[in-house]
């Protein structure tokens, strides 16, 4: 998974569970970071919203609505993120099964 300087985002490899298949982003909203796991990546974009594809079979990509992030990570069958929801900043974190532990 490769971001480009002008914040798009480009996919390359396996092509299963949706994998290489990058959401566009909205005019004016660029990608910022990208961080990819095993079988999903985590893109941050330009407006705090984070958006994750591929490989969902843990909920890994299944990320809170409305949330607004500052960071991202893909762990191999995890996804982390350290979200901005309410002051102050709180670590979030979906294990396999999605369940959110913290």
């Amino acid at each position: 998974v490769l971001l480009r300087s002008d914040g798009r985002v480009i996919a390359i490899g396996e092509r299963s569970d949706g994998r290489c298949d990058v959401p566009a982003a909205e005019e004016g909203v660029t990608y910022c970071q990208v961080d990819a796991g095993g079988d999903h990546t985590v893109l941050l974009r330009s407006d705090g919203r984070a958006v994750a594809f591929g490989g969902n079979a843990g909920g890994q990509c299944d990320l809170p609505a409305g949330a607004l992030f500052c960071r991202a990570w893909g762990a191999l069958d995890l996804v982390v993120q350290l979200a901005v929801e309410v002051a102050p900043p709180s670590a979030v974190c979906w294990s396999l099964a999605g369940t959110r532990l913290a």
